[in-house]
């Protein structure tokens, strides 16, 4: 009975949720783009464009989920989704390094070796199962999950903690560092949906599973808290 009510909930996650949530964040990169088309918001927007684009096809794989076009369109979009999380290190890199231009070169480098790390991890053996034995959903093994956290931490997360303190440190305005603090929320709200959605995609207990959908609608105060900290002014 569990079991059913988890693929209930996943069926009412991908189609209502994740799509609103979808939606939500292309509205937010749009608007960014609309209010002043430059570096910074370009940045900042293919963050919610390409995470919202992830989203978005997670939900189209359903109907396909149990042919090999299926895998594929699953595949596109568990690549999609943490690759958006770049776009959050570049943006604070150039707000932090804003008069001095910090090397685009450096910041293509990184986005490209990155996205070849990601690339490589997802395909890792047995890392990401779909088939009649899970129900056609996706299961992560332990060893992609543990491969997966210590990449997306030392990649992402630690980057994005050192900037952030050194952005904090050199704000002197106490307005701007409340702004910082606002962004700060959004983005740690971010990490976490980030890491409790791969482990929603385990063999873990059924019962986290639910209580997870529940926690999980934090990514939208989330998202708005990263363009309401900073985004806005841009």
């Amino acid at each position: 009975m569990i079991l059913q009510q988890v693929d209930l909930f996943r069926l009412i996650l991908l189609f209502a949720f994740q799509g609103a949530v979808s939606l939500f964040f292309y509205y937010l990169g749009i608007k960014l783009l609309k209010r002043n088309l430059n570096r910074m918001s370009l940045i900042l927007s293919s963050f919610y464009i390409v995470t919202g684009s992830g989203l978005l096809i997670s939900v189209i794989y359903l109907p396909f989920r149990e042919s090999l076009i299926g895998f594929i369109i699953y595949f596109i979009a568990a690549f999609l989704i943490p690759f958006g999380a770049i776009f959050l290190v570049l943006f604070i890199i150039n707000l932090l390094y804003f008069d001095s231009k910090f090397s685009i070169k450096f910041q293509i480098a990184y986005m490209f070796i990155y996205g070849i790390f990601l690339f490589l991890i997802l395909n890792i053996p047995e890392g990401i199962k779909i088939s009649q034995e899970t129900q056609w959903n996706p299961l992560y093994s332990w060893v992609f999950i543990m491969v997966f956290y210590f990449f997306f931490a030392a990649s992402i997360i630690m980057p994005t903690i050192f900037f952030l303190l050194r952005l904090h440190n050199k704000f002197e305005d106490n307005k701007l560092k409340r702004k910082l603090r606002y962004f700060i929320i959004g983005i740690s709200g971010m990490f976490i949906t980030f890491y409790g959605l791969i482990l929603y995609n385990s063999a873990i207990n059924p019962i986290f599973k639910i209580i997870w959908i529940g926690l999980s609608f934090i990514v939208i105060p989330s998202g708005y808290l990263i363009y309401y900290g900073i985004g806005r002014a841009l």
